[in-house]
């Protein structure tokens, strides 16, 4: 293999490729339209930019993919290479366009029995949750009609606990916000709210992607992401450090802020290491002990 950047040779119907794209792929040229100039060819920026060249070529990949018209510039670019001899011969050729046809019509399949699932998923939501209002497919309400959906849900199931839910946008995305006081766990309430959000990001390759299995956003509305904020009452967290008092057998000191929030500060937390090496400190225990604990029971017949 040649780097396409260094062959100057013409490239021929039968040409053995590389591209590194989509984890690495191998490929053959079977078709070529116009008249090729390597001569003619600029790379910019170490590559990422490329002017020149006149030909196009399409190319079938061993993995049953096709990309038809890519620019002799970009086979002739830096994610690719050229396999200066050892040409595929018509046979190869005719076996390899077949074997994309078939992946083509079983991606096809694939695609019209998940779609069916899919349409199966949406119609069974409907029938069980009627008091649901569902995302007009004519307009663009997924967001707003996922923040009212959920808060009715939340309702519904936490009657005794006021929840506030609230939808923006900003760039790159929007999310719906739930916020509350004591009441439900954070685990609890996220059993409800995951089902709000259309996928996650992936850090490792710098995008978000939507989920291809949560139908849920697409009948009752949506957002990129759906976060929750839990707050403890003044009440709580004293009840809270009392039981971490008592369980221990420590003194506790509690400071307040301005606002009149609790807290203990690091000069009066007391270390409890030795019996619970991963908290290591009592004021741990007491946020752990909030986190677990819930203020209202969900109702079961919901």
């Amino acid at each position: 293999m040649i780097k396409g950047t260094e062959f100057q040779g013409e490239l021929e119907v039968g040409t053995r490729v590389h591209c590194i794209l989509y984890g690495g792929r191998d490929g053959i040229v079977f078709k070529i339209t116009g008249d090729q100039h390597p001569e003619n060819i600029r790379h910019l920026g170490g590559g990422c930019v490329v002017t020149g060249g006149s030909a196009t070529f399409d190319i079938v990949f061993e993995d049953g993919t096709i990309s038809y018209a890519v620019p002799e510039g970009i086979v002739r670019g830096v994610q690719w290479s050229i396999q200066k001899d050892n040409k595929a011969n018509e046979g190869e050729i005719e076996f390899a366009l077949a074997y994309a046809e078939l992946e083509k019509r079983r991606k096809e399949q694939e695609k019209e029995e998940k779609d069916k699932a899919k349409e199966e998923c949406r119609q069974a939501f409907l029938r069980a949750h009627p008091e649901l209002e569902p995302v007009d497919p004519e307009k663009y309400d997924s967001r707003q009609k996922g923040s009212k959906n959920l808060k009715q849900e939340l309702k519904d199931l936490f009657p005794e606990t006021k929840f506030s839910v609230r939808c923006s946008s900003f760039a790159g995305g929007n999310s719906i916000d739930v916020s509350w006081t004591d009441g439900p766990t954070t685990d609890q309430v996220e059993k409800i709210s995951g089902k709000y959000q259309e996928g996650h990001f992936n850090g490792m390759e710098d995008i978000y992607e939507y989920s291809d299995t949560n139908v849920w956003p697409s009948v009752f509305g949506g957002a990129k992401y759906v976060q929750t904020h839990r707050h403890d009452s003044k009440e709580a967290y004293l009840k809270a450090v009392a039981e971490v008092e008592e369980e221990y057998g420590i003194k506790l000191k509690v400071s307040y802020t301005e606002s009149g929030s609790p807290y203990i500060s690091n000069d009066d937390d007391v270390n409890i290491y030795e019996r619970e090496p991963h908290l290591q400190y009592a004021s741990r225990c007491v946020n752990r002990k909030l986190s677990e604990t819930s203020h209202e029971k969900m109702r079961t017949q919901y």
